[in-house]
């Protein structure tokens, strides 16, 4: 029998994101010229965590954590498909989506509803098409902090510059809150002492440390989220000032998985003249 599959496509409502527990309402569209034989049309709605690292040749391979099978029998009657323009709504509630979708270069978390026509009893040919969709959560980690809690941190250092030392610069800052929400700012008290010759600023950045998890193997990417730079202090001299930092608005929020860990650090530099100066770090949560 001839035929033409001249569209083969799942349709998931449009929506920014899902959370897990809410329905998800689909459509599934076969548009069929001639008759194809085939003994069913399999839904499955698909939560996977995939990770590899090109540099390091290492690869953690794909992880399904959810799978949703719906298995849409009326459409095929008789082992045959039949001429005709196929529109088939469907839903499912979404269970076990205990992580948001999320991608980095090395790694995602994504969901998507996949359509297979199992045509594997007449000939070796299979038919599949897939959409994704958003799921979002809130942070999964319970904080052992009080929230609004000030962070603070003081560190000394000894400057080098090209291996000549050039003075001490001492830096406390403490921040206003360890707890934020997506576009959220962070506002950073600071005082920085400058005993050295040459002109430095507090330079804090947000970084994302994402952990792939597998067994007894770990992955870890870290990406920089948000920074911002204070004005200058000059040689031998000191400046007191708050600077903020902007989260973005999709920012995701931490979490603690047994596949995937997302964590967050302000970390604490001091810029001296295109060279960069290591201080401290302080975790912070995003819910």
């Amino acid at each position: 029998m001839g035929f033409q599959l001249t569209r083969f496509e799942v349709l998931v409502e449009p929506k920014h994101y899902y959370k897990s527990g809410e329905r998800v309402n689909c459509m599934l569209i076969i548009e069929l010229n001639g008759s194809l034989k085939c003994k069913h049309v399999f839904i499955t709605a698909i939560g996977e965590c995939h990770a590899k690292f090109y540099r390091q040749t290492r690869d953690l391979g794909t992880t399904h954590f959810m799978s949703i099978p719906l298995n849409l029998r009326d459409i095929v009657k008789t082992d045959i498909m039949q001429n005709a323009l196929y529109r088939v709504p469907f839903d499912f509630i979404l269970h076990n989506a205990f992580l948001p979708s999320y991608k980095v270069k090395n790694g995602h978390v994504m969901y998507y509803v996949e359509a297979i026509i199992d045509n594997k009893l007449f000939s070796d040919n299979t038919y599949n098409t897939k959409q994704e969709f958003t799921v979002k959560m809130p942070s999964n980690v319970v904080t052992t902090h009080t929230r609004d809690r000030p962070v603070a941190s003081v560190r000394e250092n000894l400057l080098r510059y090209y291996g000549i030392k050039i003075g001490t610069v001492r830096l406390s800052a403490h921040m206003d809150k360890d707890t934020y929400y997506p576009g959220d700012k962070i506002y950073i008290n600071f005082h920085l002492a400058n005993r050295s010759t040459r002109v430095v600023r507090f330079w804090p950045q947000v970084i994302r440390k994402t952990s792939f998890k597998k067994e007894y193997i770990y992955l870890d990417s870290n990406d920089l989220v948000s920074a911002n730079c204070a004005d200058a202090c000059l040689e031998n001299n000191s400046i007191s000032d708050i600077v903020s930092i902007s989260l973005p608005f999709d920012c995701i929020s931490t979490i603690d998985s047994s596949l995937v860990e997302i964590a967050y650090t302000v970390k604490l530099f001091v810029d001296i003249q295109n060279s960069i100066e290591y201080f401290d770090e302080i975790p912070i949560f995003i819910r």
